[in-house]
């Protein structure tokens, strides 16, 4: 089963570099481009008045791209959950039944037997290393699959934080780097160590007895397997268009703001009362915009409003006219009033 593939030679890095990514790289690109929810917000930013302070319009909605990259996450890991099941019976199968082979090692021969199970994963780890079923790197390996395992069982927010849309969740993310991370190459690297291990049974001579857990689950398996292959065309596409949106979404809030400085900059505290909600002059400043042709998005994070409230602010805009309306002088707009905060 091989590690989730997008199509190959549309992915170009997000700044112009020339070089498409293929396989593996074109998948992490993908999603640690993502991993900030909406890589071009911190472009965005950096042509506003506060750089640090990042702002999300879309806070609060669960857009496209994250919706599906949230249910792949969420299918693979149960694939993850089953195959690590398969895999840890695989591991105690032989180590409980005495083997075929008469030239297998006597010390083996006394550990493989039916009379009192072994359980301790340690001890069936030693079994397969000193009859020289698996060397110390597969060992090594079949540990990182159960760590992931149980990450996922145990710290599945972890898992998905990258995803969030809150500003605190992405820095502390961005720092812990004790933060159990999503392996996109956890069901390959699991299947193919299945298959080694099958393998090495055969090899060996070994005694398994026939389960019946992958007919029982098989139906599933492959329906999982089917929608994952659609969500990867899914996200490629919705991908390719979050970047598209975000080159286009610079351009245009550059252009906007290029005359553009002191209080008549958009982000400027005397458009915004202390709740977030424009003052008088704000709502002149965002109709003003709407007269130079700013799509929604752009108002949004140019006057720090939500996607919601700038919409609303286009109909209030439309209902006063349009861009045939009669616009008021900025001077003619009581500011705002500021007022001193004692605080401990």
């Amino acid at each position: 089963m091989r590690p989730p593939h997008f199509a190959k030679n549309f992915l170009f890095a997000v700044w112009g570099e020339s070089e498409a990514l293929t396989g593996h790289e074109a998948v992490q690109a993908v999603f640690m481009a993502f991993a900030a929810s909406n890589y071009f917000l911190a472009v965005i930013n950096s042509i506003t008045m506060n750089a640090s302070n990042e702002f999300n319009p879309w806070k609060g909605q669960l857009r496209a791209l994250e919706r599906n990259i949230a249910k792949y996450r969420a299918m693979e890991m149960v694939l993850v959950i089953h195959y690590a099941e398969e895999m840890r019976r695989i591991i105690f199968e032989p180590v409980n039944r005495k083997p075929f082979s008469a030239g297998f090692p006597e010390q083996d021969t006394k550990v493989a037997t039916k009379q009192k199970p072994v359980r301790d994963p340690k001890k069936a780890m030693k079994f397969w290393l000193e009859s020289g079923l698996l060397n110390q790197g597969e060992a090594d390996e079949i540990a990182a699959i159960v760590d992931y395992r149980n990450h996922i069982a145990h710290r599945v927010h972890e898992l998905s934080a990258d995803l969030s849309d809150e500003r605190f969740v992405r820095s502390h993310v961005a720092f812990d780097e004790k933060r159990a991370s999503y392996d996109y190459e956890a069901v390959s690297r699991i299947r193919k160590m299945i298959d080694l291990l099958q393998e090495r049974i055969r090899q060996h001579g070994l005694i398994t007895t026939l389960n019946l857990n992958w007919f029982y689950f098989q139906t599933t398996e492959r329906a999982l397997n089917a929608e994952l292959k659609a969500l990867r065309k899914k996200i490629n596409k919705l991908y390719k268009a979050r970047l598209a949106q975000g080159r286009a979404l610079e351009k245009e809030c550059a252009d906007l703001v290029k005359n553009l400085q002191g209080e008549d900059y958009p982000a400027h505290p005397l458009h915004h009362y202390d709740n977030d909600r424009l003052t008088r002059r704000g709502e002149e400043v965002c109709y003003r915009l709407f007269d130079k042709g700013a799509s929604v998005p752009a108002v949004a994070l140019l006057m720090r409003l939500s996607i919601a409230s700038a919409r609303h602010r286009k109909k209030l805009w439309e209902g006063a006219g349009g861009s045939k309306r009669v616009q008021v002088d900025l001077q003619d707009i009581p500011k705002r009033k500021f007022y001193a905060r004692y605080e401990d």
